[in-house]
Order: structure tokens, then sequence, then C-alpha cells
């Protein structure tokens, strides 16, 4: 079977078969309860979506919250070196939370590695804290470890070989006294 044909199926199973279900089984309660079939027929036609849409929602989060997601690329991630901005605390958390849900040797654990190791090198360039340095540093260690032993794609390769190269470049010398 064709991927789209397949996407499609899977669809009508997990969404479209479920909002017939709702929709018939809200028309027959609505109709029994009030006794009007055009406004039964009305509230059965809003209600479903409205049903289905949450539980899709509390299954898809679920699922996320299980597996964890797939994490940006290179593409994805721009850190601009020149932004007097830090990145918060809070959007580091947030991908160290994720690197504990991923499984220590794929590539999106390095690619994980590699994108919070940008994050804490940017950290102490903006504050001038050698704290974030080290952690860059370490998450580099990491990263490098692992793309020893996994088979990773270019991209991820390409952020790791541009951390190095911008804590080996100027921070090295900044940090390390």
């Amino acid at each position: 079977m064709e991927g789209a044909t397949r996407r499609t199926l899977l669809w009508l199973a997990v969404v479209g078969l479920p909002t017939v279900i709702v929709t018939i089984a809200v028309f027959t309660v609505l109709y029994y309860i009030i006794h009007n079939s055009t406004l039964a027929n009305y509230l059965s036609i809003a209600t479903p979506p409205i049903l289905v849409g949450g539980a899709t929602e509390t299954m898809y989060r679920r699922r996320v919250r299980t597996y964890g997601r797939r994490v940006a690329s290179i593409r994805t991630l721009s850190l601009n070196m020149d932004n007097p901005e830090p990145i918060s605390d809070e959007d580091i958390e947030t991908f160290e939370s994720a690197l504990s849900t991923v499984r220590k040797d794929s590539e999106d654990y390095v690619r994980l590695h590699a994108m919070l190791g940008h994050m804490h090198l940017h950290n102490a360039v903006t504050k001038g804290d050698r704290r974030y340095y080290l952690k860059a540093v370490d998450h580099l260690n990491k990263a490098e470890e692992t793309i020893n032993r996994v088979n990773v794609g270019d991209d991820t390769r390409l952020m790791v070989n541009r951390l190095r190269s911008r804590i080996e470049g100027g921070s090295r010398y900044r940090f390390e006294s």
C-alpha cells in the first residue's frame, strides 16, 4: 500500500470512525432528551468534532510525553552569537528534559547535546559566565562520544563540528585561564 493511502486509512480509523460513532450517539441521546430532531441534528454536528478533537489532542500529548519528539535539526536552530540576549533557562531546561526521553545511542541524542552546547556557549558569551562554557564543553564531549558509536546524518555532524569550532575558536581563550 502506498504511504498516502496508508495515512488516509489510518486517519479514518483514528479520527473518522470515532467521529461518526460519536455523532450517532450524540444525536440519539439528544433526540431522546429534547424530542426535537432539528435541534438534535444541529447539536450532534457541532459536538463530535470537539469531543474527538479533545481526545485526539490528549492522546497526542501522551504520546509525545511517553516517546519524546523528533528533535529539531540545524535548519530550525539558528543561534546568532552576536545577539546580546541570553537564552532563557526555561528553554534550556525544556531541551534538557527532552534529553532524558531520547535513547542514548541515537542521532537525536547527539543532536540534542549539540543544541544544548550551542545554547550554553551562547549564554557563556552573553553573560560572561564560565559555568555555561564548561557545560557547553561537556555537551560537546558527550556528543562526540556518541558520534563515534552511532551513524549520524550530515546535518548532525555539522552541528557538532560548528560547536567544536566555536568552542576551540575565540571562546576557549576567553574562558580558559
